[in-house]
């Protein structure tokens, strides 16, 4: 008995030195995520996170920039980029990321400042409450969305810990109000997240098994995809996103009615346009729309396919030749906005 005992403090001690190990290292993506009472879930300061999955990246986060309310001294041109994973974009390093590229480009005669509001799963519904409660109170003078079809139709999972719009009703009604036993667990757990590499490391490793099976699992790049009939290798960004409804929904409808036209501008990602019906809808409320689909459709012209990774042979995200040349088109397209609207003076 006295043996066994042993032999199980000698393992959790293994464990703990071999966890502290992981995390000086920085092998392991430890949680960039917090429970905020005011917003919800959200990003809390880490000084870096190492990255690893179609590419590889190491990114920071600034609690200060990305939720303070804005300076009315601070004369900077301030764009804030609201969006899902593609905008988040852990793939690429933050100097690589279409905003920085984008910035460097613009040329405008004061500071530029692109902060990154992009989250995971994000649709319309979750970016326009993300706009209401964390990016409002910073004042940009700009807002970008960026869409796909599927953000206007799909009615994703909604986290009860984010700040997201109730459409039971006929009201836009924004709920920032969250309960205290989901917030009491999910703080339970969110330490673990933030502190051990292994669970992370396990829980990684069962999310990579269930996306793309056991033997690419295990095998990682070195395993070809293109044999694997069962796992398709192209990620839901890289398909072809069809049009789920035909009519734009109600709640949608009055999002863009509500939303300001001076400060904000569309962004579509897909490959193919915004269908139609939800374009219309845009143009009603004189939402600016910038279209990337003939920026995509000359990168794959010249057999770029913005997708893919060499380094992880597989597609997903916009790598890094198509954040390069999105965030130049980006500037060109914005050049043109601005070059027909006032700056605000702050």
């Amino acid at each position: 008995m006295k043996k066994a005992l042993a032999n199980i403090g000698i393992i959790v001690i293994v464990i703990v030195l071999m966890d502290i190990y992981l995390n000086k290292a920085g092998i392991v993506s430890l949680s960039e995520y917090e429970f905020n009472p005011k917003t919800g879930i959200s990003y809390r300061d880490m000084d870096y996170k190492v990255i690893f999955n179609e590419g590889f990246s190491i990114k920071s986060y600034n609690r200060k920039e990305l939720y303070s309310v804005s300076d009315s001294t601070n004369s900077s041109f301030k764009i804030a980029l609201i969006g899902d994973s593609y905008v988040k974009a852990d793939q690429v390093f933050n100097r690589q990321h279409f905003g920085q590229i984008m910035k460097s480009h613009l040329n405008l005669n004061s500071e530029v400042k692109v902060i990154n509001y992009g989250y995971n799963g994000s649709d319309l519904k979750q970016m326009y409450a993300t706009q209401k409660f964390i990016v409002d109170p910073t004042d940009p003078d700009l807002i970008l969305y960026f869409l796909s079809n599927q953000d206007f139709s799909y009615n994703k999972f909604i986290d009860p810990l984010l700040a997201h719009i109730d459409d039971s009703g006929n009201n836009l009604n924004i709920i920032n109000e969250f309960e205290q036993t989901k917030i009491n667990s999910y703080k339970i757990t969110s330490i673990i997240k933030q502190n051990s590499s292994i669970v992370n490391l396990l829980l990684n490793s069962v999310k990579h098994y269930k996306e793309k099976g056991l033997l690419p699992a295990l095998a990682g790049k070195f395993y070809s995809q293109k044999s694997s009939s069962k796992h398709n290798q192209l990620s839901e960004g890289s398909k072809t996103r069809k049009n789920l409804m035909t009519k734009t929904p109600p709640t949608i409808e009055q999002i863009l009615k509500t939303i300001d036209e001076s400060k904000v501008i569309f962004v579509s990602i897909d490959q193919n346009k915004l269908s139609s019906e939800f374009t219309s809808s845009i143009r009603e409320n004189n939402i600016r729309l910038i279209e990337l689909n003939p920026l995509l459709d000359s990168l794959n012209s010249n057999q770029i396919n913005p997708y893919y990774w060499k380094v992880s042979r597989m597609s997903g995200h916009w790598n890094k030749k198509a954040h390069q040349e999105i965030g130049i088109y980006l500037a060109s397209e914005l050049k043109k906005i601005l070059s027909t609207t006032k700056p605000k003076t702050r």
